[in-house]
């Protein structure tokens, strides 16, 4: 049985390498049209991000708080849209469909310098997932952000 099976591949390879040598046009088709397609993606599709909206919640109003925050706001892949003092407000900054101000949210929760003194912080992220690639590298670019900024506060 397996054996009936291979011969039916191979028949099949066959007859299309006999086709494609009948028609050039077939040729053309199946090499030039995935290149221009290939060239094309690679110019259009761009997984960089930049100036993405970001909203802060600091509720812990600490120096080291107020640092990562310069830190966020200095990079050049973000855009501090909004402070806020309640993590609450993040929820509604994030979720306004295509109108929405921030596209990630940051919570900085109170105690936050407390426990980055005895290495145990903890900073909330949270993201709008509707354009889940800008959100996905965004949310790790400033995840990165954050661990070498509290590693240098």
């Amino acid at each position: 049985m397996q054996r009936d099976g291979s011969v039916r591949v191979k028949s099949l390879v066959q007859k299309e390498f006999r086709q494609f040598r009948r028609d050039r046009r077939m040729v053309m088709m199946a090499i030039v049209a995935p290149l221009i397609q290939l060239t094309m993606f690679g110019y259009a599709v761009n997984l960089d991000v930049k100036d993405l909206p970001v909203a802060i919640a600091d509720e812990d109003h600490s120096a080291a708080s107020r640092r990562l925050v310069a830190e966020v706001a200095a990079s050049r892949f973000f855009v501090v849209q909004r402070m806020t003092e309640r993590s609450s407000d993040l929820i509604g900054l994030l979720d306004r469909g295509d109108r929405g101000e921030a596209e990630i949210g940051v919570h900085i929760p109170h105690g936050f310098a407390r426990e980055q003194r005895t290495g145990g912080a903890v900073v909330q992220l949270l993201v709008d997932g509707s354009d889940s690639n800008s959100a996905g590298i965004g949310a790790g670019y400033l995840a990165g952000l954050i661990s070498r900024a509290a590693g240098a506060l």
